[in-house]
């Protein structure tokens, strides 16, 4: 898998195409764009655990691993102030 097409899947669960607003598949890195932070946060950790020597399965789990730490995190946060 490539990191283009690991952001095409992301893209295809995000709403409005907002992640391949952020990312450059030409340059293979993050766009200008700044309208959605939480879609950039997505191509950020993505792009950052990417390893174009592992095999599909275990680039897409290490992607999983990395969006599951950002839900704990998350959910954390929403403890914290509810």
């Amino acid at each position: 898998m490539t990191l283009n097409e690991l952001m095409e899947l992301a893209n295809d669960g995000y709403p409005d195409d907002q992640i391949s607003a952020c990312w450059d598949p030409v340059l293979q890195d993050i766009t200008d764009y700044t309208g959605d932070t939480l879609a950039t946060f997505i191509v950020i950790e993505l792009k950052e655990t990417f390893d174009p020597e592992q095999e599909d399965l275990e680039q897409r789990a290490v992607a999983l691993n990395a969006l599951n730490r950002a839900i704990d995190e998350i959910q954390s946060v929403m403890d914290s102030i509810s």
